[in-house]
């Protein structure tokens, strides 16, 4: 058994950040490590997976007063862009008490790993845990709210790198101003010594840009993927029966919950399929049920199981990522660890992993063209070169981010903080 005692704090146990946290756990608990997760500052999960519910103070009525007239003024004003995922809008106020936690743990943790905690614990929370354990502080991040005054992805804006002074993603001087005021008080509360974990170069160069965070210790681990769950198969065609899915075409995979979800740049993959107008290719779409407006026929799955979705990687030729902003997406790390090559644009961990030639296509920065040109350039390679693309791919995935690369990288991150 390792010496260190790992807790994790996180707002969701759901969706992508949900479950990346718990992978994360997972393999602490696997390698030795006593890991706990609290979510919301209402559960905490023990090593042996009993969940218990935390005794918690109730939200003072000022508090819920503040909360209440932000987001009426957040309505009345016009609101807020989209795009920016402006979740963090509230961090000033205290929503929980961090001695409740305290309390609530058989035994002091040795280092404190931040996950995707909009809502649940800001900069002041974090800090008061830091003096009550004396723990190391690590941030994880999935993207970038722990940078601004307000937003998980910044787009082009670049206020965060000087104070979040006027912000963008409203009109309203009130909101602009509490924006502002949240940036000063992470300011005021980071815990001067805490590291960083980034899963790109993206976010790294991010980061070192970041006025709240230039001066701290980082480390890259590109998000990792169950090699074991997400691995490549080299006959589809039982796969495609168990689907109902053509044997002579090629498969194209994307993925989206909303099609007009500007971020995930769904619009624009649409358009570069007008321009994949080819009678050997079948479209795969998962997440998404709306009706799509393309030259090729296609079949919609909705959400599915993350088995499900490690099947269609493997039954597929090529997998399609239009997405604008974004430090991942995570279908990219899957896709390739399956050994299917992935079309995307110049942006998250596309960066580091997508490779003209090697691993698949990475098109122009939203680039319709560009991007549809990249799945006629894969679909059109011929069977040797694709098989040796499909190759890279998987190797890459497991010298970059397999189980094994989590563990090492893990060891030498809390070994090093003990």
């Amino acid at each position: 058994m390792n010496k260190s005692v790992v807790l994790h704090l996180t707002s969701v146990l759901i969706g992508g950040a949900g479950q990346y946290t718990l992978n994360i756990h997972h393999n602490m608990l696997s390698d030795g490590y006593e890991s706990f997760v609290c979510a919301s500052g209402k559960q905490l999960i023990y090593p042996n997976g009993e969940t218990v519910d935390i005794p918690t103070h109730q939200v003072s009525w000022l508090t819920k007063l503040k909360r209440w007239l932000m987001r009426r003024i957040i309505k009345i004003s016009g609101g807020v862009d989209d795009k920016y995922a402006p979740y963090n809008l509230f961090e000033r106020l205290d929503l929980c008490d961090p001695m409740d936690l305290i309390h609530a743990l058989p035994q002091s943790p040795t280092h404190i790993v931040i996950h995707w905690v909009s809502g649940f614990a800001n900069a002041k929370y974090v800090n008061a845990l830091q003096k009550q354990t004396d723990a190391k502080i690590i941030y994880w991040m999935i993207d970038e709210a722990c940078l601004s005054g307000g937003c998980h992805y910044p787009w082009d804006c670049g206020q965060y790198q000087t104070g979040c002074h006027d912000c963008p993603m409203t009109k309203s001087w009130f909101i602009k101003r509490a924006i502002r005021n949240n940036f000063l008080y992470k300011q005021r509360y980071i815990v001067s010594d805490a590291e960083v974990v980034v899963p790109t170069d993206m976010d790294r160069m991010r980061l070192e840009k970041s006025l709240l965070w230039n001066h701290h210790k980082w480390h890259k681990l590109i998000e990792i993927v169950n090699e074991e769950i997400f691995y490549p198969v080299k006959d589809k065609s039982a796969l495609r029966k168990e689907f109902n899915l053509p044997l002579d075409k090629r498969i194209i995979l994307f993925g989206s919950t909303f099609l007009d979800e500007q971020r995930k740049g769904m619009r624009v993959l649409l358009e570069a399929l007008q321009k994949v107008d080819r009678s050997d290719a079948y479209c795969v779409v998962v997440g998404s049920r709306d009706e799509l407006s393309v030259p090729l026929p296609y079949i919609r799955l909705g959400r599915v199981d993350i088995h499900t979705l490690a099947k269609l990687y493997r039954l597929s030729d090529v997998f399609i990522c239009p997405s604008l902003e974004d430090s991942g997406p995570q279908m990219v790390n899957q896709s390739i660890m399956s050994g299917i090559p992935v079309v995307s644009f110049e942006i998250g961990v596309s960066l580091d992993i997508v490779r003209t030639g090697e691993t698949g296509y990475r098109a122009q920065f939203n680039n319709p063209d560009d991007l549809a040109k990249g799945v006629n350039y894969i679909l059109d390679l011929n069977k040797s070169d694709y098989q040796k693309m499909c190759i890279n791919c998987r190797e890459l995935a497991l010298n970059l981010y397999s189980k094994s690369v989590q563990s090492k990288f893990i060891k030498n991150l809390l070994d090093s903080n003990v």
